[in-house]
C-alpha cells in the first residue's frame, strides 16, 4: 500500500489504470522473477491492491525516482526508530539508494528487503487513512494520581504530513475493496 500511495501522491498511477501482472509471474531480470500467489493478467490500479499483486506493485514502483521511493518510505517512519524509546526498539533497515542493487526497487515496492516493526507498519498504515499525516505514537492518553485527578495529558502530535488529504482519501477508498472483493474477502 506504501508503493500505491507514493506512486498515487507522485502521479505515477492513477485511479482505474490498468496493470499488465503477466498472469502471476514476471521475469525482471536474470536473477529475480517476481511472483504471485494466483494468476492475474491485466488488473486495474484498485484490483492490484486487492488482489496483492506483487508483479502490479513491482510495476508500479519501478515509476518512481529511487531518491523520491526512498524519502516517502522514510517519512512513512521506515528506517528509524518510533519514537517510544523502549528499550531495545530497533529502527530496521532501510537502506539508501546509493546502495541499492538491480533488484532492490521492485521488491521493496511490495515489502521485501527491509525489516521493520510492527508499529512502523501500523504507523504508516495510519498515515495513509489519516489524512496522510504520520502521527507520533501514544501508549498513555493520560497520567492519573491516585484520586483520579490529572496529571498530565498526551496530546496527539502530527510528526510529518507524507500525503496530500486527496491521496489520503483516494486510497482509503481504493483499500475498501480488499475485503469486498479481494484477498481479505474472507
Amino acid at each position: 500500500i506504501f508503493t500505491a500511495a507514493i506512486a498515487l501522491e507522485e502521479r505515477k498511477v492513477h485511479l482505474g489504470e490498468k496493470i499488465d501482472c503477466q498472469g502471476g509471474k514476471w521475469r525482471f531480470d536474470k536473477t529475480l522473477t517476481i511472483t504471485d500467489t494466483h494468476s492475474h493478467g491485466v488488473l486495474s490500479f484498485e484490483e492490484v491492491l486487492w488482489q496483492s499483486s506483487n508483479v502490479g506493485t513491482a510495476k508500479i514502483g519501478m515509476r518512481l525516482d529511487p531518491a523520491v521511493h526512498y524519502r516517502y518510505l522514510r517519512d512513512f517512519g521506515f528506517g528509524q526508530p518510533t519514537g517510544l524509546n523502549f528499550p531495545g526498539e530497533t529502527a530496521g533497515s532501510l537502506i539508501a539508494p546509493d546502495r541499492w542493487s538491480g533488484t532492490t526497487q521492485p521488491t521493496f515496492s511490495y515489502g521485501y528487503g527491509l525489516s521493520t516493526s510492527p508499529l512502523q507498519i501500523l504507523m504508516a498504515g495510519c498515515a495513509i487513512a489519516n489524512g496522510g499525516k504520520l502521527m507520533q505514537p501514544l501508549l498513555v492518553l493520560r497520567m492519573l494520581n491516585d484520586q483520579g485527578a490529572l496529571l498530565k495529558p498526551f496530546e496527539p502530535v502530527v510528526r510529518k504530513q507524507v500525503l496530500s488529504e486527496e491521496t489520503s482519501s483516494l486510497m482509503r477508498e481504493s483499500l475498501k475493496g480488499v475485503i469486498t472483493a479481494g484477498t481479505g474477502k474472507k
